[in-house]
């Protein structure tokens, strides 16, 4: 998947947030999946946007 919106196609069930960070190049990692359904959110995939920095940007939701 190269943007959110390939993403999305391939996610079942609705998504309440997509952050779209842009088209990413071919050889780049794959995006990080988290469920934020549970307080603290889980990482469901790891990628390349580590734990802290979306918890830092959770901070003020």
């Amino acid at each position: 998947m190269l943007c959110v919106a390939d993403a999305l196609t391939e996610l079942t069930g609705p998504v309440d947030l997509a952050i779209d960070g842009g088209r990413r190049p071919e050889d780049a990692a794959a995006s990080t999946v988290i469920d934020a359904t549970v307080e603290p959110v889980r990482i469901l995939r790891p990628g390349p946007v580590s734990e802290a920095e979306i918890r830092a940007c959770l901070s003020g939701l």
